[in-house]
């Protein structure tokens, strides 16, 4: 995907001008989308409806037009901030589609503003001006339109544990792909910088569901770090009044494993304010989807250091050291398994892989070099545990029930793999909760003796646990209701 640069608010670079350009005008555009890139689309719609007062006796003007249709734009994208466009599931079709019909309008009247200067042969500068800017701006409604296509595919998500979430990542890389080229004019560099860490972000967030779910460590590792990087970077861009002064939380990463582990160490000291502290979200709806970025990013987080442990864990200076780590994460998932073994009275909780068809060689060392040839695991080997809790269970003589149950699983529908799955074996005296969170992941809970199918406190967790693994929830607040 194209850059967006390090820096989030771009200094739009002057263009030519002649003694008969109005600065005056253009200083109103540049101040415009700089104002819609900080999320202030209030201020903007004012400073435009202000314009469009003191152009009342000029209503013919391409001026006036294009300042109205500024003033739509405003309130268009303050909207699709808030994901109000999504909105609860009892919202009427003619509703839901307002805001869509509301941006193909703008893409009509820009182009008609360009039409008009075109055809009137402008010898005005100014008009010359908004010609190039409708021929840039009538992309950007274009773009948005497939934006809107994407979170409303996201939303099908949390009905769907098989969801492909490849398929909106390669949509994702077809719209920049498509509008890279459009809206690059420079008095629209604050728009276009804005929409590019939208994008961007949420490719590499989805693209690090797929790999941490693949067990690909450095990748998952290097596409958590990008979207937490571009993350602060834009947040950088929120107004002063929605940001706290508290630290931010970095990706759990041992500094042996990973150089830069916190990902905002680089730019913590360009920029006094972190995206990672928004406290006000709440109360301004018009950080409804950077926040549902940013808990998805946090979501992630917290889903890797699980899957990771492990390997984390062997790169810190001490156990105790990984725990105070864990409890620095949004989601302190250790925590709540040790809690929940105590509670429940277990022998051992495990997080179980199948590495059979993976295209990476996984070792729980974490990574290696890419010229460095290893065998993949085969047979009882290609199902590692990557979590185990207590860690001094000795589980080797669970471990054929343990595949046969998982393998079992995998075989039978999706209605079926979505039960907790429970078995008891007298010879072991043991019995077993299995429930796939993914194709290749598995939580497996072991009790000493036999305990009831429904015994509520391992059910429960298990399926609460698997319900935030799959981040089904989130990708379901998408639509509230």
């Amino acid at each position: 995907m194209r850059g967006s640069g390090s820096n989030s608010k771009v200094q739009s670079p002057v263009s030519p001008k002649t003694p008969s350009m109005s600065l005056r005008e253009e200083k109103i555009i540049e101040d415009y989308f700089q104002l819609l890139s900080e999320f202030n689309f209030d201020q903007a719609r004012e400073l435009t409806e202000r314009e469009r007062d003191l152009t009342k006796s000029n209503i013919t003007s391409h001026w006036h037009m294009f300042v109205n249709a500024l003033i739509l734009l405003a309130n268009d994208e303050k909207s699709y901030m808030s994901l109000s466009f999504l909105g609860p599931k009892w919202f009427s079709t003619r509703h839901k589609d307002t805001l869509r019909n509301s941006y193909q309008n703008l893409i009509a009247d820009f182009r008609k503003i360009y039409e008009n200067v075109q055809q009137n042969e402008p010898h005005v500068n100014l008009d010359v001006l908004l010609g190039h800017l409708c021929e840039h701006l009538e992309h950007f409604p274009m773009a948005r339109l497939r934006t809107m296509d994407l979170y409303e595919q996201l939303t099908t998500i949390g009905n769907n544990r098989n969801f492909n979430y490849e398929d909106p990542v390669m949509v994702c890389t077809e719209i920049v792909n498509t509008f890279q080229k459009c809206f690059h004019h420079p008095l629209l560099s604050h728009l276009k910088t804005s929409f590019n860490y939208e994008c961007e972000i949420i490719q590499h967030l989805l693209t690090t569901q797929i790999q941490v779910s693949e067990l690909d460590y450095l990748p998952a590792l290097l596409q958590l770090h990008q979207a937490h990087t571009k993350l602060a970077q834009w947040g950088t861009c929120l107004p002063a009044k929605e940001l706290a002064p508290v630290p931010s939380v970095g990706p759990v990463v041992a500094k042996s494993t990973v150089p830069a582990a916190d990902p905002m160490a680089h730019t913590a000291s360009r920029t006094k304010r972190s995206a990672f502290s928004v406290t006000s979200s709440r109360q301004n709806s018009c950080l409804t989807l950077f926040t549902w970025l940013l808990k998805y990013k946090n979501l992630l987080l917290s889903k890797f250091s699980i899957y990771f442990y492990e390997i984390i864990n062997k790169n810190a200076n001490s156990p105790l050291e990984m725990r105070n780590l864990c409890s620095k994460l949004p989601e302190d998932y250790y925590t709540r398994i040790t809690n929940f073994e105590k509670k429940a009275d277990i022998f051992v909780f495990l997080i179980v892989a199948d590495t059979n068809g993976l295209n990476h060689c996984y070792t729980n060392n974490g990574y290696f070099h890419p010229s460095r040839s290893l065998p993949k695991p085969q047979g009882i080997n290609s199902f590692p545990s990557i979590f185990k809790y207590p860690a001094d269970r000795n589980v080797h003589k669970h471990w054929p029930n343990i595949l046969m149950i998982i393998n079992r699983k995998k075989s039978h529908d999706q209605g079926s793999q979505e039960k907790v799955i429970w078995f008891y074996d007298k010879n072991a005296h043991s019995t077993y909760f299995i429930t796939l969170v993914e194709f290749r992941i598995s939580l497996v809970v072991i009790t000493d003796g036999k305990r009831s199918e429904r015994d509520s406190p391992i059910s429960n967790f298990l399926a609460e646990f698997t319900t935030q693994l799959r981040c089904n929830k989130h990708f379901a607040s998408l639509k509230p209701g």
